[in-house]
């Protein structure tokens, strides 16, 4: 029985309503003072909980013969409470994007004379989500080496695909080490999106190290693919206005893809 209560106060039962609830199970219909007796709790208590129970759904009221009592509903019907806390569920997952993105939006402040700030992370799921979190920049200038190695995502043609039509501002310009696999999504990005997705090749002789780094939002992003991802994230304005700068110049340097 301890697991039944347990059960019944995850359902949003207090420890009196689940006792009130098995009470008119166990006994059948009872009045208010018949209630009162057994789970020794005053009438006019008694009648602000079953009241409760009522407006719940839980508990039924029978009149007969101008005699008032109180029954449980079948156990089997307080499946609706489960449904309830799903769809409050659905409601919150519904609702976290935009709270997520106001309390960011409060939490904004002056980076420009903040120190240099270096997150560490490791694993192929905190590599996703950088890249999620960039897709919702309006502007995402990368380096990229992508081989035929198992990458981050599935398919990167579906998932830029996806992120662009989810934000309509996004562009995102990268210059790719070449390599078949990456001049072929390369150029399926370009076709799909219209343009809001740029690139250009790398020339041969610049080594730059990691395989992907990200410049949006005032941050600087470098992820690596050895064995495992990691990924370096420095936050702070002349880091990430150097780099845009250097970004900028290679863009005009190198030829435009045909």
């Amino acid at each position: 029985m301890k697991k039944v209560f347990l059960y019944l106060s995850q359902l949003g039962f207090s420890e009196l309503e689940a006792k009130i609830y098995i009470s008119l199970l166990k006994q059948g219909p009872m009045t208010i003072k018949e209630l009162a007796q057994i789970t020794k709790l005053n009438r006019t208590a008694m009648y602000s909980y079953v009241n409760t129970l009522i407006e719940r759904g839980i508990v039924i009221k029978i009149i007969k013969d101008s005699h008032k009592k109180f029954a449980a509903i079948e156990p089997e019907r307080l499946h609706f409470l489960i449904d309830n806390k799903l769809d409050a569920v659905k409601q919150l997952d519904t609702e976290f994007p935009n709270i997520v993105h106001s309390i960011n939006t409060s939490l904004v402040r002056d980076t420009i004379d903040q120190p240099l700030t270096i997150k560490h992370y490791k694993g192929k799921h905190n590599a996703k989500e950088i890249y999620y979190e960039a897709f919702k920049a309006d502007t995402v200038c990368t380096f990229v080496r992508l081989t035929e190695k198992e990458g981050l995502f599935a398919s990167n043609v579906v998932t830029f695909d996806e992120a662009f039509e989810k934000n309509k501002r996004l562009v995102m310009k990268e210059i790719i080490y070449s390599s078949p696999v990456a001049v072929r999504d390369a150029q399926a990005l370009s076709r799909n999106t219209k343009n809001k997705y740029q690139f250009k090749i790398m020339p041969d002789d610049v080594k730059l190290d990691g395989d992907d780094i990200l410049i949006y939002n005032g941050k600087l992003v470098i992820i690596t693919h050895k064995g495992d991802f990691d990924c370096v994230v420095l936050q702070n304005a002349n880091y990430y206005n150097n780099f845009k700068e250097l970004f900028n110049f290679m863009w005009r340097m190198l030829p435009e893809q045909k």
